[in-house]
């Protein structure tokens, strides 16, 4: 019997394997990368494994920074410069970073950052919360 945690919609798996969307890992699957038992289509919902997505993309990026976009109203300035600074650090460590909604609702990812230009971006566009 399968554990339901280590099976993954194909845009759960997308986003925890650092690929752009689910479109990838459907072309996967027309290409035969997958066998017919790893992978099942429920309704407009594709679905896959944990093992099989190990298989075919090996190891997911590691998605360990996660930070709080309610951080950014509360004692702005301050948590702006907080925020962006760890946001830096850890993607210079080479992982990418998840900034969800809430600590209520942290499933919710507003973006995912993956470079220090990605960083740059976000930061020139809040440039009115840093005045």
């Amino acid at each position: 019997m399968i554990n339901l945690d280590e099976v993954l919609t194909f845009t759960e798996a997308a986003m925890k394997w650092g690929l752009a969307d689910g479109k990838t890992i459907r072309k996967a699957v027309e290409r035969g990368r997958f066998e017919a038992y790893e992978i099942k289509k429920s309704g407009n919902v594709w679905l896959t494994t944990y093992e099989a997505m190990q298989r075919v993309f090996g190891e997911p990026r590691a998605i360990t920074a996660i930070l709080y976009y309610t951080d950014l109203y509360e004692n702005t300035r301050e948590r702006l410069d907080q925020f962006f600074e760890n946001a830096r650090c850890r993607l210079q460590q080479g992982e990418m970073v998840s900034i969800v909604e809430s600590r209520e609702h942290p499933t919710r990812i507003i973006c995912i950052l993956k470079s220090q230009e990605e960083l740059a971006g976000m930061k020139h566009r809040l440039q009115y919360f840093m005045r």
